[in-house]
Formats: C-alpha cells, sequence, structure tokens
C-alpha cells in the first residue's frame, strides 16, 4: 500500500536517476566490467565500449517518427549517436 503522503510531499523528495547514481550504481561497476571486459563507470560509458565492441563505433539510433521524441532522447542520455525527426503540422 502507498503511504498516505500528500502529492506535494512526494515530489519534493524524489529524485531524479542522475541525482542517485552514486549510491545506486557505483557499487556495480567492479562486477559489470568484470562479466564483459570493459572499464566503465556510467551506463554511456558502458553503452559506448559495448557499442564499440560490437559495431565498431558508439551505438547509433534513428528514428524518423519520433513524435515527442522520448526514445531518442533516451537515446541520447544512454550515449547513443542520435539522429530524429518527426513531421507534425
Amino acid at each position: 500500500m502507498l503511504p498516505m503522503v500528500r502529492y506535494q510531499e512526494r515530489v519534493d523528495i524524489v529524485k531524479r536517476p542522475e541525482e542517485v547514481m552514486a549510491t545506486v550504481h557505483d557499487h556495480i561497476w567492479d562486477e559489470v566490467n568484470a562479466h564483459l571486459g570493459t572499464t566503465a563507470q556510467s551506463f554511456p560509458d558502458l553503452v559506448e565500449q559495448l557499442g564499440i565492441m560490437r559495431f565498431g563505433h558508439r551505438p547509433r539510433l534513428a528514428d524518423t517518427f519520433c513524435g515527442s521524441g522520448q526514445i531518442a532522447f533516451e537515446a541520447a542520455r544512454l550515449g547513443c549517436d542520435v539522429s530524429a525527426s518527426d513531421l507534425n503540422p
């Protein structure tokens, strides 16, 4: 059951993913790197290294019907090279 806290109080205490990376993900990188053969210390580093290992370059995403661009935005945030467009009157 969700705590009985007003919405505004919940909004005031939440954190963005970028704000909790050190506490949530820092402890995993040694194990991830040992398993994958990488030297990453962040998700963008990992995406870039895996892309280079597999394709010889950073992963690329082309979204020709991107709408408001959520997929393109998240792919760019994770370190992909992104091209996106939409035809919207």
